[in-house]
């Protein structure tokens, strides 16, 4: 049985339905992440688990215990915001253990216990310095010990590295991870990047309008998006329409062309995902699933990569512009790379470039 359980769970302010009827379980030592765009209902969902917010209905349950009869206080939660909330009169020493002092714990216990915190998050020596002499990324690490301190049963953080520049928060959200799974605490974990999830968490809940559209593993939800907006939110953007027919379940048809599907799809209408990660070697090539011709519109080189955009003509005079990443280290001719802007290229699809995502196809039916 999961750990934290919630079934249904509504919340509206005023008319504005924020939560519509959500529900997800979460095991014992998981770390799960609620990954979506702002105004989606993340946080709200956040503070109704925390008890900040009355649900307008639905069902949360920790364990045995129905919340719903709960306090805020005695739910024994942790909770972390992106801006810390570090108290600016206190030191690191006394920062951390606020909750410990609230709580009861005698002094010497204290001592042990922020002393042990301090050493888990790589800050000892830090105790008696205030919060104004710390950089961004030390004063996350101080807020994560104050929130680990008094040892919670769940820990809920909101956007903790949204206010940290792009290179500490790539550093932090391994060593954050890496933290989170020693203690062996269970986690809500709030974010709108994709990348933060992704090296976050050990399962991904993306959420779209109060709802939860796709949960997996990391691994899963970017393999296999299961619908247009989740493969929009995380980049993927090469989506064209197409047509399965019930006599090819294996077919994709679309105006650039028809495509082998990795495995059977449900006939009908819907958008391809081709993936946009490319070997060079399939540059001229026709490849397992079948083939683009088009002009290269844009390359941008990003050091390990090139980011190519490719101007394809589709069926009905319609123009696509699809992108592409290509690894620098392979294709190479003579030691320069042989595509420009304005060259004209058949490059190779393969099928685990390809998702069929079923529904209605803007733009009317392809094929």
């Amino acid at each position: 049985m999961a750990l934290l359980r919630v079934r249904g769970l509504r919340k509206s302010f005023g008319s504005q339905p924020v939560l519509r009827g959500v529900s997800l379980d979460v095991e014992a030592g998981e770390l799960v992440c609620l990954l979506g765009p702002s105004g989606c209902g993340k946080t709200t969902f956040l503070r109704v688990v925390a008890g900040l917010e009355e649900p307008d209905g639905g069902t949360l349950h920790f364990g045995s215990q129905d919340l719903a009869q709960v306090p805020v206080h005695r739910r024994r939660f942790g909770l972390m915001f992106q801006d810390f909330a570090l108290f600016p009169h206190l030191n690191v020493y006394d920062n951390v253990a606020y909750g410990l002092r609230m709580a009861g714990w005698k002094e010497a216990a204290v001592r042990g216990r922020v002393a042990e915190m301090l050493a888990l998050v790589n800050l000892e020596g830090y105790a008696g310095r205030t919060v104004f002499e710390l950089s961004g990324g030390e004063r996350q690490r101080v807020a994560l010990a104050r929130s680990l301190a008094p040892s919670p049963r769940l820990l809920m953080l909101d956007e903790p590295l949204g206010s940290l520049d792009r290179t500490l928060r790539e550093r932090l959200m391994v060593e954050l991870r890496a933290i989170l799974k020693e203690v062996g605490v269970t986690a809500l974990y709030v974010t709108h990047d994709q990348q933060e999830a992704f090296a976050v968490a050990d399962r991904i809940a993306v959420m779209h309008r109060g709802e939860f559209v796709q949960i997996g593993t990391p691994e899963a939800v970017y393999a296999r998006p299961a619908t247009p907006f989740v493969a929009r939110f995380l980049g993927l953007n090469n989506l064209v329409p197409a047509r399965v027919p019930s006599e090819h379940p294996r077919q994709a048809l679309t105006p650039l062309g028809t495509f082998r599907l990795p495995e059977s799809a449900h006939p009908g209408e819907g958008l391809l995902l081709i993936r946009p990660e490319v070997d060079p070697e399939h540059l001229g090539q026709e490849g397992e699933a079948g083939a683009i011709w088009g002009r290269v519109a844009a390359l941008s080189f990003r050091g390990s990569d090139y980011h190519m955009e490719l101007e394809v003509h589709g069926e009905g005079g319609q123009d696509y512009r699809l992108a592409f990443i290509l690894p620098t280290h392979l294709g190479r001719r003579g030691g320069a790379w042989p595509l420009q802007v304005g060259t004209r290229v058949r490059l190779g699809i393969h099928t685990d470039q390809l998702v069929f995502l079923e529904g209605p196809t803007p733009g009317g039916t392809a094929g």
